[in-house]
């Protein structure tokens, strides 16, 4: 009796300490100098140095109570989403229980009662002359929510709107850069190849998330340049999200059980950038921009020099990209479009996504499995190409298994539950329930260049449209190839060597390939 008793005591202490953290997170920041909970996701409006090492932006998010907010809309989601069930295509539709059921999942997601809103975009494209105080690239604010000293009044529409002009300076970037390259081809200015969209996952502030941006895409450009693939010049929008609970804590019970009681929340946090904020960045802001620069290139040159759009997130950021991906669905037709429509304003689709390591369950992509609805059951219906890394040796929250059924997709179970075979009897008793045949095709890293881009080029056809699933315990051990450290405890987190970089190089060579004539 004593146990359950003991055990009780430490769960109301979780709980109570989890609320507390909760309130933390959305107080006025200025109340109190002691509180650091989203300080950390404002530095991009105060710290110079803080800076991204390649052309492209960095658009900023934070929590707040909903309450606090002005132009929050009435229903939990915003206005600028509807949900499946609601369109008049349903009459009839044999699906529409799949889709009431992803509607309650997407109705959780942004249910709750604080929201996630855009505060900054920063923009990154002046060089540093390398002078004393200029050595980094300095951020430009398309938006800046604390333009005001000490403003705390924030709209949550503002961030949306401010998206607009994000898509218009695209349009005006990848112009500019094919103008300077007609122009002046002798100063080997290609055009922009790839437009990368990153996210990093959970308990990864600011500073650690750009730092990451930038570590990965030396990584994957050294690769590149190894090969002579010297026309891979990305474009980057990084997100930086609010995946620390309680920012610096020195508190033991905290630092240690409270982080790990986050989780939840955060999962819940990354669905809900991925509907809402994720999914509009990359369907009505980055993929219409390729569109319209697309057109003007066939007018004006008669060839399309349009970049190729790559989405790499790791651990929950890989969910939330892979989540945005397939919400695509829930953007609201436009005024010109019939109404009848489930589609944005953009055609075309992300070409490639990559989920290093992701903190979500195998089960999404499968059809009658898990409690969350699989809502990537249908990404067969998607032009993108879903591609995940997984290791034996990553062991991070595996207790997740445990109370929620879920096998991520990073970790030894989830690479176990994508490799299972099932026998003639397990099928017929799974003919309406959840069967993974056909969803996943598991390949075998050996991280030797020749050998792992041979296994790519020969998918056989009938897995063409699988997930692709890359067993990569060989170079995600905890061992850094690039600096020799070895923390065989984080493997979940080993992304950041040479060997990452080739992988992912080697993905994009493959499946989101760019090349141009001189």
């Amino acid at each position: 009796m004593r146990k359950y008793n003991l055990g009780f005591v430490l769960f109301s202490l979780l709980i109570l300490a989890g609320c507390s953290a909760n309130k933390m997170q959305t107080k006025n920041i200025y109340k109190n100098s002691k509180i650091q909970t989203y300080l950390p996701y404002s530095d991009l409006a105060r710290i110079s140095h803080l800076s991204l090492e390649y052309d492209g932006y960095l658009i900023g998010i934070e929590k707040r109570e909903r309450e606090s907010l002005r132009g929050i809309p009435e229903e939990c989601y915003p206005d600028r989403f509807s949900l499946l069930s609601e369109s008049k295509e349903n009459s009839g539709d044999p699906e529409i229980k799949k889709k009431k059921k992803r509607d309650k999942n997407f109705k959780r997601y942004t249910g709750d009662d604080t929201a996630m809103l855009i505060t900054h975009i920063a923009r990154y494209f002046e060089e540093p002359d390398n002078s004393p105080f200029n050595t980094h690239r300095k951020p430009y604010f398309l938006y800046n929510a604390y333009d005001e000293y000490k403003k705390d009044d924030l709209n949550y529409e503002d961030g949306y709107e401010a998206l607009e002009c994000l898509e218009k300076r695209l349009v005006s970037d990848l112009k500019e850069k094919v103008h300077t390259w007609r122009r002046e081809p002798e100063k080997q200015e290609k055009p922009y190849s790839h437009i990368i969209i990153l996210s990093m996952g959970w308990n990864n502030n600011q500073q650690e998330s750009i730092y990451r941006y930038n570590t990965i895409l030396d990584k994957v450009k050294n690769a590149a340049h190894n090969e002579k693939g010297d026309s891979f010049n990305p474009l980057v929008i990084g997100f930086t999200w609010p995946s620390v609970w309680s920012g610096i804590e020195n508190n033991w019970l905290k630092k240690n059980t409270v982080f790990l009681f986050s989780y939840f929340t955060k999962q819940g946090d990354a669905d809900e950038i991925g509907c809402t904020i994720a999914n509009w960045v990359i369907h009505k802001v980055v993929l219409s921009a390729k569109e319209e620069f697309q057109t003007d290139c066939k007018k004006e040159y008669k060839e399309d020099f349009s970049p190729r759009i790559v989405a790499i997130g790791h651990s929950m950021g890989a969910q939330i990209l892979s989540q945005a991906i397939i919400s695509k669905e829930y953007i609201k037709p436009e005024k010109s479009e019939k109404s009848e429509l489930r589609k944005s304003s953009s055609e075309s689709h992300a070409d490639l996504f990559i989920g290093l390591q992701g903190a979500f369950s195998a089960k999404r992509f499968v059809a009658n499995a898990g409690w969350e609805g699989s809502p990537y059951a249908g990404f067969k219906d998607y032009e993108t190409k879903f591609t995940l890394t997984s290791s034996r040796y990553d062991t991070a929250n595996q207790t997740a298994r445990f109370i929620t059924g879920s096998r991520h997709v990073g970790g030894k179970y989830g690479l176990a539950y994508a490799e299972k075979k099932e026998n003639e009897e397990e099928k017929n008793k799974k003919i309406k329930k959840e069967n993974n045949e056909g969803v996943f095709h598991v390949i075998k890293w050996t991280n030797n260049y020749e050998t792992d881009l041979d296994k790519l080029s020969k998918i056989p056809k009938e897995d063409e449209k699988k997930v692709i699933l890359i067993d990569a315990s060989v170079i995600v051990d905890g061992c850094n190839s690039s600096n020799g450290e070895n923390k065989p405890n984080d493997a979940h987190n080993d992304i950041l060597d040479k060997d990452m970089g080739q992988l992912i190089w080697l993905l994009i060579k493959r499946f989101a390939p760019f090349s141009v004539s001189t």
